[in-house]
């Protein structure tokens, strides 16, 4: 048994697709110790009213996002491992790439024009802001590395953008600068790693070229016309994922809104252990369905097992340490959200199979059940909200939230029998015998 088990670690440890996973891994620490630093230090300096007013802004942004992103990212994966040749793999990557330059930059034009002519100070803002959008395009280029399990200039291009954002917003702190600044502060976050991504893929003579004249308008309209579902399915995530947010805003203020905003932002710091699981092996379990079936089934049951260990151990740290991490970071004036983050990290159990059942569906072609569990999940999110904020404030969104997940991401799936395979699967993951099978299977 115990050769057997250095068999099994060594096997991991030369695999190269938990070397892609853990490098994405390292870099998302990398960034998670920065972006905790930078938000204590940003909370701190604002108070939680105006750090909830900064929060609001951030939200339209995350809010808008999904729709000019058309709901390609699952899809061009997908697409660009399955390409028969070379010259289909150079037309999707082109039309994706141009087909989300053009939506962003007619997105950014029309929703700077409609602020400047409401308020001039907001359009400029809002310009400056929603510019982000042309430069989060560029993903189309890490989607591109993930499905070639080659993501080291991707590490190197967040790492860079995360150094740079960390700098600045300390740099506004040090200076006593207004609010407005920190909105500055946050499109680098955008800008910095699309350029220096562009600036490393064509350095590394990639076999796919940026010129636009492979853009396809045949392919375009394919994609559209399978990504229509999955913008629906993406506006009605991040709506599920922000709307309690929105209505503490509503109900409870600015103020309530940035004690919040700090639980929820650091709940979400830690996803980057899921996405990065996800982007390393999720082409492996995709690879699966050349073999059969049941082949890609166990893929998928494995990584499943392994997320469910990993969301519920991030579940048990916070619950053990999330008072203290809020008093040692944040201070008394955000300690009331100390319970609102062992509420949300439960949920973000949850969250991580949502996120890994969501790219299967999109894999097996079920778009539609993407969407239907993200509105479901939407209704439950806003009629619990409805009901428990005005009782009992902020912990009352944190319960609905994880109501709601569980709801969309769970139960969702014994509704329908083209899912329910996926509920078996949930529930085998919560086995240690399972877990360890998922191990010798990687």
């Amino acid at each position: 048994m115990f050769i057997t088990s250095l068999k099994i670690i060594k096997k991991l440890i030369y695999n190269p697709l938990l070397q892609s996973s853990g490098l994405l891994a390292t870099e998302k620490l990398v960034r998670l110790v920065a972006n905790i630093f930078v938000l204590a230090l940003v909370a701190r300096y604002l108070g939680p009213e105006r750090f909830g007013l900064l929060s609001l802004m951030l939200l339209a942004l995350g809010l808008a996002l999904p729709v000019f992103m058309l709901g390609l990212q699952k899809i061009v994966v997908r697409e660009f491992i399955k390409a028969r040749n070379p010259y289909e793999l150079q037309e999707t990557f082109s039309t994706a790439l141009y087909l989300r330059i053009c939506i962003s930059v007619f997105g950014w034009v029309l929703v700077s024009v409609a602020l400047f002519v409401v308020d001039f100070e907001l359009g400029l803002a809002a310009s400056i802001l929603y510019s982000a959008l042309v430069f989060h395009s560029f993903d189309v280029i890490e989607h591109y590395q993930q499905s070639i399990s080659k993501l080291q200039i991707v590490f190197y291009a967040r790492i860079a953008a995360t150094m740079v954002s960390a700098i600045a917003k300390i740099t506004l702190v040090v200076l006593d600068a207004e609010l407005d600044m920190f909105v500055v502060a946050a499109w680098l976050d955008f800008s910095i790693f699309a350029v220096y991504l562009l600036l490393l893929f064509v350095r590394s003579k990639p076999p796919l070229s940026l010129n636009p004249r492979y853009f396809r308008l045949t392919t375009a309209v394919t994609l559209i016309k399978e990504s229509w579902v999955e913008i629906f399915a993406a506006i009605a995530g991040i709506a599920l994922l922000r709307i309690d947010q929105v209505m503490v805003n509503q109900y409870l203020g600015n103020e309530a809104l940035g004690v919040y905003s700090v639980a929820s932002r650091m709940t979400e710091a830690w996803y980057f252990v899921p996405m990065a699981i996800i982007a390393g092996f999720f082409p492996y379990v995709l690879r699966g369905q050349d073999i059969s079936d049941e082949e890609y089934g166990s893929r998928l049951q494995a990584l499943m097992s392994i997320m469910l260990v990993v969301s519920i151990s991030a579940a048990l740290l916070f619950s053990i340490c999330g008072d203290g991490i809020i008093r040692l970071l944040f201070g008394e004036s955000f300690l009331e959200a100390a319970e609102v983050l062992v509420v949300l990290a439960w949920s973000g159990c949850f969250m991580c199979i949502g996120l890994l059942s969501g790219s299967a569906l999109t894999a097996e072609r079920k778009l539609k059940f993407n969407t239907m569990r993200n509105i479901l999940g939407l209704l439950v999110n806003l009629l619990l909200n409805h009901l428990l904020l005005p009782i009992y404030g902020i912990i009352g969104a944190a319960w609905a939230t994880l109501i709601a997940l569980s709801t969309s991401y769970l139960f969702f799936d014994l509704l329908f029998p083209a899912t329910r395979h996926h509920f078996v699967i949930k529930l085998r993951s919560l086995s240690g015998i399972q877990l360890a099978k998922s191990l010798k299977k990687f």
